[in-house]
């Protein structure tokens, strides 16, 4: 209780330092999310999320002047995720060599893994997003012409489930969108041959179009309304 009664507190005081602050950095809070695969012809590949938390570094330097247990709490959240996660994909048939990796400040994690075929991914994928995402769905399709990557809304999904999780009242009043307005996620799928089409309009190819990147908004914006949703042809 007294911990919790401490970052409350703390919370109240950097949101009035937030909404007071003429700090520009402080204004584009977020997060930024990396989701990077290779596929191989047969289905193979290597996958890898990273996720980057440094927009936040302004924030948590403020913190750190008014109660430094709770600025690591947020960190070590997601180092639990991680570790949850790594220990999950150990027992996916078909999913070899996981590791994850953080940056000295805790405020970058990545997670990375080989996959024997497109069922081995989809199965890491619902195991990553265990308890989040409402259906079994298959996030990944893929053969010698076609490939499609689905989008459920897995990140929002994971957003509000740990927000909601909480049952603090004065966590529940903050305006989640405040301090994730400027989070973005970020898609690159490299193949070994080139890609002739992409339907999501976001979609930028590599000049020899054996790569493709997709970056959104995630909370607001035009494409947060577009996400990663993509299908391609080769």
């Amino acid at each position: 209780m007294k911990k919790l009664l401490k970052f409350s507190y703390a919370c109240t005081t950097l949101y009035s330092l937030l909404l007071l602050s003429s700090c520009d950095n402080l204004l584009h809070l977020g997060v930024d999310i990396y989701e990077r695969a290779h596929f191989h012809e047969n289905g193979a590949g290597k996958f890898s999320i990273s996720i980057d938390l440094r927009k936040f570094h302004p924030l948590i330097n403020i913190a750190q002047n008014i109660n430094q247990d709770s600025t690591l709490s947020y960190p070590l959240m997601m180092s639990d995720i991680f570790l949850n996660a790594k220990r999950h994909l150990k027992h996916v048939p078909g999913i070899h060599q996981v590791a994850i990796a953080h940056d000295g400040t805790l405020l970058y994690y990545r997670l990375t893994f080989y996959f024997a075929n497109i069922n081995a991914l989809n199965e890491a994928m619902h195991r990553i997003y265990k308890n989040v995402t409402p259906c079994r769905i298959m996030y990944f399709k893929m053969d010698e012409n076609f490939f499609e990557r689905k989008d459920p809304k897995a990140i929002q999904f994971v957003i509000n489930h740990y927000y909601k999780k909480n049952d603090d009242s004065f966590v529940h009043s903050f305006n989640l969108n405040f301090f994730l307005k400027k989070s973005t996620y970020t898609t690159l799928y490299s193949f070994d041959k080139p890609i002739q089409k992409a339907t999501n309009r976001l979609s930028s190819a590599s000049k020899n179009r054996k790569a493709l990147i997709i970056k959104h908004r995630m909370i607001e914006g035009k494409t947060s309304q577009m996400a990663m949703d993509n299908q391609l042809f080769f």
